[in-house]
């Protein structure tokens, strides 16, 4: 069963023709994060993450991105957004989805809501993609990079907001944030 509003595409094999990236849901061990395309000419499993550990445990994809600098796109996401918010970085290495970096405290998701965008990848010409993202209270929002070898970087100080966010829309440099008592905050990140 899938778990999941809006399939994400992109082409992770570099062979032109896009993948579908989606949640799927198990009873017993919770959310994983899938990959499926063509394989001989039907559509077919490519790749699969870890399960979330248990029932009523979700995952929700933040995006797609070449984090580590090989030249291969990896994938992004956060396990319970609701409870713990754990940020994993992912190599697409089929049959598997390999988690290679972690970061804690982290929410791309309101319980309750529809709006699952509460994150984006902000790409720079001269260094790895960053990820704009809230802590776990929705209260405050962080820019994380990954640098080599290592975990996840904070490149500035966590922004506290003065209200929940409620949407993150990506643009150039950054994100605009709108915020649950209807203000809006530009967030641009210095190259």
């Amino acid at each position: 069963m899938f778990e999941d509003r809006v399939p994400r595409l992109a082409d992770l094999d570099g062979d032109g023709r896009d993948e579908i990236i989606l949640v799927e849901a198990d009873v017993v061990n919770g959310a994983a994060l899938v990959v499926y395309g063509l394989k001989n000419g039907a559509i077919a499993e490519l790749a699969r993450g870890p399960y979330a550990g248990s029932s009523f445990r979700w995952l929700n994809p933040v995006g797609v991105a070449d984090f580590d600098g090989d030249g291969l796109l990896d994938l992004a996401s956060v396990t319970t957004p609701h409870i713990g918010g754990i940020l994993t970085l992912h190599h697409y290495r089929p049959p598997r989805l390999e988690p290679y970096a972690r970061a804690t405290d982290v929410s791309n998701h309101r319980m309750g809501e529809l709006e699952q965008q509460l994150a984006v990848i902000v790409a720079h010409s001269s260094n790895r993609p960053t990820i704009l993202i809230p802590n776990m209270q929705l209260m405050a929002i962080q820019a994380l990079r990954w640098d080599v070898p290592g975990q996840l970087t904070e490149l500035a100080h966590t922004l506290v907001l003065p209200a929940r966010v409620a949407r993150i829309t990506p643009m150039p440099g950054g994100g605009c944030l709108r915020l649950t008592d209807g203000s809006w905050w530009r967030v641009t990140l210095a190259q």
